[in-house]
C-alpha cells in the first residue's frame, strides 16, 4: 500500500510497523469519540456512519471524500444483480444504472444537514458548517494533485511494472478482510459498542487515507533531507559534475516521526491545547 503512494516496492518493516501503530491509534481515537457521540447525543448502543462523520466533521476534505466513497458504495449496491453475485451485468446496463443514479444526484447526507436547513428557514441565514463550493474546489484540487503524482510515478514504468502497480493500488483494509481488520482494531477493548459492517468499512477507508497522508508527508520530509544533503555537497569542487544519481530509498521511521510532528502541528487547535480537553471532547486531528 505504501508503494502506491510513492515509497519503494518493499518498504522497511520498521516503517510499515510504525504506520500500523499510528493508524490503529487514530482509528481507536475516532471510535472512542464517535461512541461518546452515539451514547450522549443519540442515546444509542451502536455506532453509525453519522457518528463517525460528525467526529471528523472539521476535516472538510476528508468528509467530502468519505461522502463520495459512500455514494459510490451505494451505487455499487444498486448496480449489483439481484443475486448479489459479482458485477456481471452488461456494460450498457451498468452505465445506464450509473447514469440514472447521477441524475438523481445521490449524495451521502451529513448529520447536520437537517439542522442547517432548519436554521436557514427560521433565521434566513445560511449556515456555513461546510461551504460546499469551497470544499468542492479543494476536493477537486486534491484529486488533481493525486492524479499528477500517480502520473509522475508511472510514466517511466514498463508494462509489467504498471500491471504490478495497478494490482497494488487495489489494496484495501476491509475488502474481503473485514473480520481481520475488526480483530486488528479490537474495539471491544476500548468501547462497549458494536461496530456494524458499514462502520467497519468506513474505518477501513479512513485507515487507507491515513496511510496515504503519512506516506506522502514522510516522502516530503525525505526529499527535504536529500535537498539539504545535495546543497551541502555541491559546494565541494567537482561534486556537481561527477556525483552519481541518487538512488530511490525507502521511507525510514525517522521520516515518519517527522511527518507526524508536521501533521500534528499543521492541524493543531490552539484552544484545545489551552483547555487540555479530555479525549472525547478533543478534535480528532486526522492524518
Amino acid at each position: 500500500m505504501m508503494y502506491t503512494f510513492g515509497d519503494v516496492r518493499t518498504p522497511l518493516p520498521s516503517s510499515a510497523q510504525l504506520i500500523e501503530q499510528i493508524v490503529r491509534k487514530q482509528i481507536i481515537d475516532i471510535i472512542i469519540q464517535a461512541s461518546h457521540t452515539a451514547q450522549n447525543i443519540r442515546n444509542a448502543r451502536s455506532l453509525s456512519a453519522e457518528d463517525v462523520i460528525f467526529t471528523i466533521r472539521r476535516d472538510a476534505i476528508k468528509v467530502a471524500r468519505l461522502q463520495e466513497f459512500l455514494s459510490w458504495k451505494d451505487l455499487r449496491k444498486t448496480a449489483r444483480p439481484a443475486d448479489d453475485g459479482p458485477l456481471e451485468a452488461p456494460d450498457e446496463e451498468l452505465f445506464s444504472i450509473a447514469d440514472d443514479r447521477r441524475k438523481k444526484k445521490t449524495v451521502a447526507r451529513l448529520p447536520w444537514d437537517p439542522i442547517s436547513g432548519l436554521v436557514a428557514e427560521a433565521t434566513g441565514i445560511e449556515t456555513d458548517l461546510l461551504n460546499d463550493e469551497v470544499v468542492g474546489e479543494e476536493a477537486e484540487d486534491d484529486i488533481k494533485r493525486r492524479l499528477r503524482m500517480a502520473d509522475m510515478m508511472t510514466r517511466d514504468m514498463s508494462r509489467e511494472e504498471y500491471m504490478e502497480y495497478s494490482e497494488c493500488r487495489q489494496a484495501s483494509f476491509t475488502y474481503k478482510k473485514a473480520k481481520k481488520f475488526r480483530d486488528w482494531i479490537n474495539p471491544a477493548q476500548y468501547v462497549d459498542f458494536r461496530l456494524n459492517d458499514d462502520v467497519v468499512e468506513i474505518m477501513g477507508f479512513l485507515a487507507w487515507e491515513m496511510v496515504r497522508k503519512l506516506t506522502e508527508v514522510a516522502l516530503g520530509m525525505k526529499r527535504s533531507e536529500m535537498v539539504e544533503a545535495i546543497e551541502g555537497n555541491v559546494s565541494e569542487e567537482g561534486c556537481r559534475m561527477f556525483s552519481s544519481p541518487l538512488e530511490k530509498t525507502a521511507i525510514t521511521p525517522e521520516h515518519l516521526h517527522a511527518a507526524v510532528i508536521k501533521i500534528d502541528k499543521d492541524n493543531r487547535d490552539p484552544y484545545e491545547v489551552l483547555l487540555a480537553a479530555p479525549l472525547y471532547r478533543r478534535r480528532v486531528r486526522l492524518f
